[in-house]
C-alpha cells in the first residue's frame, strides 16, 4: 500500500499564518472566490492574508473560524497566529451544517478536495442506515490511512473497505476486541441493531475517515 501523505504532518509543518489559511481553505476544497462568496470575507483579503501581506483582524478572525466550523473543522485561534502546534481537528457532528449544491458546483467542490493530496477519495452513499448525518445519495469525501492509530478511526465515521472487497461503505465505526480488527456500525444501528446490524471483528483492507460531506439538491 502506498504511504499516506499524513495532513497532521503537514499541518505540523506550516510556519505562516498565511500558509495555515491557504492549507485550511483548500481542506475544504475551495477557491478563494467560493470561499469569499460563500463566507463573505473578500478575495482580496483572503489573498492578502495567504500571502502574509496582512494579519487577520480579531473580527474577521472569529468569522474565518465561525466558516471552517461550518465546514466540519475545529481551529483555534493561536494556531492559526502561529502560537500553538496543535491541528485542525475534524467534527463529525455536523449534520445541521452540511450544504446543498448543485451538480456543476458539487463537481467542481468535489474536485478541489481531491487535490489536496493523490489519497483522498469520494463517495456517494448508498443507503440510510447513518441518518441524521448523511442522507441517501449525498456525497462523503475521506482520506486513506495507510496505518490508522485507533483515536484516528473508532468512533468516526469511515468509508471503509473490507479484505477481500473492492467495494467502499460508510460505516460508524467501534472498537472490537480482537487485535487489529474493527466492529463496523450505523448511526442507525446502534439505536436498532436488529433491522440494522453490526459487523464485529472485521479485518478491514483500507479505511478512509470522513473529512468532508456534501448533500445533493435532489435529497
Amino acid at each position: 500500500m502506498d504511504e499516506k501523505i499524513n495532513t497532521d504532518q503537514i499541518a505540523q509543518k506550516l510556519e505562516t499564518q498565511g500558509d495555515k489559511i491557504k492549507y485550511l481553505r483548500r481542506l475544504c476544497g475551495l477557491s478563494r472566490k467560493e470561499f469569499s462568496d460563500k463566507y463573505m470575507i473578500s478575495e482580496s483579503t483572503l489573498r492578502s492574508w495567504e500571502l502574509n501581506r496582512s494579519p487577520i483582524s480579531v473580527r474577521l478572525m472569529e468569522r474565518f473560524i465561525e466558516a471552517l466550523s461550518s465546514e466540519g473543522f475545529s481551529i483555534s485561534e493561536t494556531w492559526v497566529r502561529g502560537n500553538s502546534t496543535g491541528t485542525p481537528t475534524f467534527v463529525t457532528g455536523y449534520s445541521e451544517k452540511s450544504f446543498s449544491f448543485d451538480e456543476k458546483s458539487l463537481e467542481k467542490e468535489a474536485t478541489f478536495f481531491l487535490e489536496v493530496s493523490p489519497h483522498r477519495i469520494v463517495h456517494a452513499v448508498e443507503d440510510s442506515n447513518n441518518l441524521p448525518f448523511f442522507e441517501k445519495g449525498s456525497i462523503v469525501g475521506g482520506e486513506i490511512l495507510s496505518d490508522p492509530l485507533p483515536d484516528q478511526v473508532v468512533d468516526k465515521f469511515c468509508l471503509v473497505q473490507v479484505c477481500g472487497s473492492d467495494k467502499w461503505s460508510l460505516h460508524l465505526v467501534k472498537p472490537s476486541p480482537e487485535k487489529n480488527l474493527l466492529t463496523l456500525a450505523s448511526a442507525q444501528s446502534m439505536a436498532n441493531p436488529i433491522n440494522f446490524p453490526i459487523l464485529y471483528n472485521v479485518n478491514v483492507e483500507r479505511i478512509a475517515p470522513v473529512i468532508w460531506h456534501r448533500k445533493t439538491l435532489s435529497l
